[in-house]
Parts: C-alpha cells; sequence; structure tokens
C-alpha cells in the first residue's frame, strides 16, 4: 500500500522532463504549414534544379532532443520565365549555326513535371542510405511522394516531398 502513493508523484515530477511545446507554423508566403519543435529558424539558400538553375528556396530548420526537423521550400513560379531567356540568349548566341539537336530548348515542362522526382533522387542518392520505404503520398489532398531512409549511423530519416501553387516542398 505505501508504493501506491509513489507512483502518482513520480509520474507528476517526470511530466514536466517529457513536455515539448510543437508550434504549427503556418507560412502563408512559402504556402505550407508544418509542426516544429519550437520556432523554426529560418535560412534563404539557392537550390540547383534538375536542369542547372539556381532557384530561391527557404530552409526552416528546428530540433529537439530526439530529432532535427526541417522544411525547405524552393519558389517555381518564375521557373518559365527563366527557361525561356535561357533558351532566348542561347539561340541568339548560336544565330544561324542552329542546327537540330541543339541544346536551346525551353525544357520548362519537363523541368515542372520532374521536379519531385529529382528531389526524391537527391534523397536517394545519399550515401550508404537504404531505403525503406518509397511510395506515392497525399497531404490535404496534395499528392507527393513519400521515402523512409536509415541511414549508416542507425538513424533514420524520413521525407515528405509535395508539389502545390508553384513551390516545390523537398
Amino acid at each position: 500500500m505505501r508504493l501506491i502513493p509513489l507512483i502518482p508523484a513520480a509520474l507528476i515530477v517526470a511530466a514536466p522532463l517529457c513536455a515539448q511545446d510543437w508550434l504549427t507554423a503556418t507560412v502563408t508566403e512559402d504556402g505550407f504549414r508544418s509542426n516544429f519543435p519550437g520556432q523554426p529558424l529560418v535560412e534563404p539558400i539557392a537550390y540547383e534544379t534538375e536542369f542547372r538553375l539556381s532557384l530561391p528556396a527557404r530552409v526552416y530548420r528546428a530540433a529537439d532532443a530526439l530529432g532535427r526537423y526541417s522544411t525547405t521550400v524552393v519558389d517555381y513560379r518564375d521557373v518559365g520565365r527563366v527557361h525561356n531567356e535561357r533558351s532566348v540568349a542561347c539561340l541568339a548566341a548560336k544565330g544561324a549555326n542552329q542546327q537540330d539537336g541543339d541544346t536551346c530548348q525551353n525544357d520548362f515542362v519537363m523541368e515542372v513535371a520532374g521536379a519531385m522526382d529529382y528531389a526524391a533522387a537527391r534523397f536517394l542518392g545519399r550515401d550508404g542510405a537504404k531505403v525503406t520505404h518509397y511510395g506515392t503520398y497525399f497531404l490535404d489532398m496534395v499528392s507527393g511522394r513519400l521515402i523512409q531512409l536509415t541511414n549508416p549511423d542507425g538513424s533514420r530519416t524520413y521525407v515528405a516531398i509535395h508539389q502545390h501553387a508553384g513551390r516545390l516542398c523537398p
């Protein structure tokens, strides 16, 4: 009978040590909502696409004792214009020497269509990581890819990749 009062006391003392305040970050300008263990830090980066364009992106990061969490948002909204400008400049430089098979084509459609798969390939190509799951994923009716990896050190990486409203979230 003496042990019964000690058990609830031990749980009450231990509860604050396990508590974690997770925040839901809604970032309207980048078009996403995500949960983080605390306020995420924001880092602007340049994201290199499959067709070697450098697009503006932001990485939102937070960490706790259990892991590191991040959301990357790549802005693809201007990629059509950038591809068009590159194609026009290429054609102008080649002038009358343009021949079939030259690489001045506008790859805008292929860039956008393959953006999620290119982002997935970057994760799948990690040295020593073992793929434990790769599949289609839906979140709020937005399709995407879901990847689970086991890293060489035994840690796990969970990736959800989505493309919506001109943005890529790898």
